[in-house]
């Protein structure tokens, strides 16, 4: 399904890109605490926001921004991570490489 990205908020999507990110990486965010970073980001010189209404509905919205996007996905937000590969990969190069390079090129820090 593919949904044209004109009519919505940047900074809406990516405030439920980063909700929905930590719900699937289970490192749950708290909405609020996604939603005072981005209207400090946004608004450097105002006040921090009040627990009126401008701040339900911007928390309603990212909700909504949110199932919008699971929808987009069909519900699929499941993928292997490359850490598994990569350290097959690391250790078949340290065999590879001679002592001496392996250890003067930090190339398991850099891929890390």
């Amino acid at each position: 399904m593919e949904v044209p990205l004109e009519p919505y908020d940047p900074y809406l999507v990516a405030m439920a890109a980063l909700y929905l990110a930590g719900k699937v990486e289970e490192q749950h965010l708290r909405i609020r605490d996604i939603i005072n970073v981005s209207h400090r980001y946004l608004h450097p010189r105002s006040d921090p926001l009040e627990l009126d209404t401008l701040f339900w509905e911007l928390r309603d919205s990212v909700v909504q921004c949110e199932l919008l996007m699971l929808r987009v996905l069909c519900f699929r937000v499941s993928f292997q991570h490359p850490h598994k590969y990569l350290l097959h990969y690391l250790l078949s190069l340290k065999h590879w490489m001679n002592r001496h390079s392996w250890e003067r090129t930090p190339v398991a820090a850099a891929a890390w």
